[in-house]
């Protein structure tokens, strides 16, 4: 029965407690009793959940400013990390920026010097052609210079052979015509004889 009442007064809503003012007759302080008897037991539970409701919502703003200062904390370490990061990546990136630009310097220090070994080798194939073409016609001339010398001797070798053979020819024909007048003198005399 005393679990019915218990559970009666659990389901039942909280009546304030309404001080009523004693009066002449003694009714006030009757009926205060007849209160303390029905409700006295349920105003007691119900002052010792609010006094633990009380403690706990105490320590829920106890563990509240705890999280708020640790959530502080954590702000300000976050701040920190993400400064600490901003920067490390700021420095980074300079260090690639002056990385790229050290080799496009570099790039283009070789790409000229690139164009001026190539403007050399250009300029000294072309000068070495030029002397080749000059050794070469100098040597052409030389080669025709002594070939027509070499002509000019052997015309004058052939010339002079001609001669030689056309004055060994006048010799025969001097000679046919002596052993043609002693012919003819053999047969006069023997003609004679």
């Amino acid at each position: 029965m005393r679990q019915k009442l218990e559970a009666l007064e659990r389901t039942q809503p909280a009546v304030p407690a309404v001080e009523v003012p004693p009066s002449q007759d003694g009714l006030g302080g009757e009926l205060a009793k007849v209160r303390d008897i029905l409700f006295g037991s349920h105003l007691l539970d119900c002052d010792g959940r609010f006094a633990q409701l009380q403690q706990q919502q105490a320590r829920v703003a106890e563990l509240c400013g705890d999280l708020q200062r640790q959530v502080g904390l954590l702000e300000r370490e976050l701040k920190n990390e993400v400064s600490v990061l901003t920067e490390q990546m700021r420095g980074e990136r300079e260090q690639r920026r002056a990385s790229v630009e050290e080799a496009l310097d570099k790039l283009s220090q070789l790409r000229s010097e690139l164009d001026e070994r190539i403007q050399r080798t250009d300029a000294l194939g072309e000068q070495g052609r030029r002397d080749l073409h000059d050794q070469i016609l100098s040597q052409t001339n030389a080669l025709g210079a002594a070939l027509e010398k070499r002509h000019e001797e052997a015309t004058e070798m052939i010339a002079q052979g001609l001669r030689e053979l056309r004055s060994a020819k006048t010799d025969r024909a001097t000679l046919s015509g002596l052993l043609a007048d002693l012919a003819k003198r053999l047969q006069e005399s023997k003609q004679s004889d």
